[in-house]
């Protein structure tokens, strides 16, 4: 049975959970411990006859990435797709069946493990409806919680409040805070404030203050892809390539000032969205990169335009013909131009098999801003 028993549980959706969870399995790792994971209740947009097969990203992610040998369905025990609390509601998933599930998995989990890591899922209140809670699963599972928020000082310690009272209600240690995503001009002054607070506050240390770092919010063209239900015409060899999304420039204006634009914009990785019938632009781009190659700069010259709305097989065939003498990326995407900016700014792109080096940034970036012996956890 494991000694140790960490629940990582966080202020909100997309707070940063996964993202501590890689540097600390890593970090214990390399300090002697065997470790394992488990998501306990988990929430999917996909949906089956059978519950078996829907398994948590994330769980498949850390599972992958650190070659864990338990069984997937233990790590994940309690997935919840669309209908599940209808199903709960109406008495054919019951809380008894929840329970069993979750405690079967984690003695199963923790048989061979000095330290078992538990993800919750968004805030302590997530999966209320279904008696399931982040807070009573931590209380089930007999884990003291580590809690995660973004940094700031005001609005994220009153964020942490919520969550500390809800795991006090049932019984929960907190271990400590790491905050994440903090402006790094600010890091220092945070790192100084925030410590003062907890010790004051909640007795508790503040075991990380990560700052921000940019390309771990940047996805993939292949990430694109999958979100926007579109594909690459040409330059598939730039998949993997990651790209800021504070510079996707919606391409509105005539063909001589998006030349100008070409030509001054100095960033690299951007991403133009423009409409699927401006020929003119299309062309402008890819003579762009011709000018590029022949003045031998084209490596300075990294773009990808974002075709939008719907136009036949035959037009993009010939936007692909085209397109093969600079190998540029040019995907289509079965949006509006409005629409596609809009899901852009409110993308965000999660850790995933496919992009390996972001995750290997996660840990190398996280890993050195975190208090392991700060965690007070039993040595292995």
């Amino acid at each position: 049975m494991s000694k140790n028993r960490l629940y990582i549980a966080a202020t909100r959706h997309h707070v940063g959970k996964t993202s501590t969870s890689f540097p600390i399995i890593s970090g214990l790792r390399k300090r002697g411990h065997t470790v394992g994971f488990m998501k306990p209740v988990s929430q999917s947009l996909g949906s089956g006859d059978s519950m078996a097969h829907i398994i948590d990203p994330d769980v498949r992610l850390i599972k992958e990435y650190f070659g864990m040998q338990n069984e997937i369905h233990h790590m994940s025990p309690v997935v919840v797709p669309p209908g599940y609390t209808r199903a709960y509601i109406d008495g054919k998933i019951t809380e008894e069946d929840q329970i069993k599930s979750v405690l079967e998995s984690q003695e199963i989990l923790s048989r061979n493990t000095d330290t078992l890591v538990i993800e919750g899922t968004g805030h302590s209140g997530v999966g209320s409806i279904i008696g399931m809670n982040n807070a009573r699963v931590a209380s089930l599972l007999g884990a003291d919680c580590l809690l995660v928020a973004n940094g700031g000082l005001g609005v994220a310690f009153d964020e942490l409040e919520l969550q500390r009272v809800m795991m006090k209600e049932h019984g929960v240690k907190v271990r400590g805070v790491i905050l994440n995503r903090v402006r790094p001009e600010k890091l220092e002054m945070v790192q100084d404030y925030f410590g003062k607070l907890l010790a004051k506050n909640w007795g508790v240390p503040l075991i990380g203050c990560v700052p921000d770092y940019d390309f771990l919010g940047q996805p993939t063209l292949e990430d694109l892809e999958d979100f926007f239900g579109g594909s690459l015409l040409s330059g598939l060899w730039d998949r993997k390539g990651h790209y800021p999304l504070e510079r996707a420039h919606l391409v509105v204006t005539d063909l001589r000032r998006f030349m100008t634009m070409l030509e001054e914009d100095h960033e690299t990785r951007t991403l133009y969205i423009t409409h699927c019938s401006r020929d003119d632009i299309i062309l402008g781009f890819l003579s762009h990169c011709q000018k590029m190659r022949r003045q031998g700069s084209h490596q300075n010259f990294e773009a990808t335009l974002l075709l939008c709305g719907l136009h036949t097989e035959d037009f993009y065939d010939a936007i692909h013909h085209m397109a093969e003498a600079t190998d540029l990326p040019i995907m289509h995407v079965p949006l509006t131009t409005h629409a596609t900016l809009l899901a852009l700014r409110g993308f965000v792109p999660k850790l995933n098999t496919r992009d390996k080096a972001r995750t290997d940034a996660v840990i190398a970036h996280y890993e050195p801003f975190l208090d392991f012996d700060a965690l007070g956890l039993d040595p292995p």
